[in-house]
């Protein structure tokens, strides 16, 4: 058990947010200098020891690696300071360490909400435009960039008919 949530429990809200979390804009800070980065430090080792342990969190470990970044260095907001970077880690630490697990994803979610709204949607005809101009001045990696923040996450959602066509497109190995 850590905090007030059990191994089983732990597992299921583990793997949920991990299955959310992939979905998110990228919305990282820096580790900041001081105690609150070194604290983040230390909770990333505890569960890098566990991968290397045979303890009961083993199952879940690598996960929780892959989420804390996304749990705990979520910027709360565009023109946040390191200072409150600092804090944030301090209050995302302790609500994780308590196991209030779904109170920090609130906070997350909270966040996301508020980047994705911030952000105007642009046709596919001014998409189209910007790109063309920035490969035409032989700004190549820009041109990328921008088609990458423009577009989706790039994953699909788990449909009977995306199944259908992955299994036509990747049939099952000859033995």
């Amino acid at each position: 058990m850590r905090g007030k949530i059990t191994h089983r429990e732990l597992c299921c809200e583990v793997g949920e947010i991990y299955d959310e979390i992939v979905h998110f804009r990228r919305n990282i800070f820096k580790i900041p200098f001081g105690r609150a980065g070194k604290d983040y430090i230390t909770e990333l080792t505890y569960w890098l020891k566990q991968f290397n342990s045979n303890a009961e969190l083993n199952s879940i470990e690598l996960k929780v690696f892959m989420i804390l970044p996304s749990l705990i260095l979520q910027k709360p907001s565009a023109k946040s300071k390191s200072k409150e970077h600092s804090s944030a880690i301090d209050r995302r630490l302790l609500l994780w360490r308590q196991g209030d697990v779904s109170l920090l994803m609130k906070e997350v979610r909270f966040i996301q909400k508020k980047f994705k709204s911030s952000r105007k949607a642009r046709s596919m005809e001014d998409v189209s435009k910007t790109f063309a101009k920035l490969v035409m001045q032989g700004k190549i990696t820009a041109a990328i960039k921008m088609l990458d923040k423009e577009s989706s996450s790039g994953l699909c959602n788990l449909s009977p008919e995306v199944i259908k066509e992955l299994k036509q497109k990747h049939p099952t190995a000859a033995e």
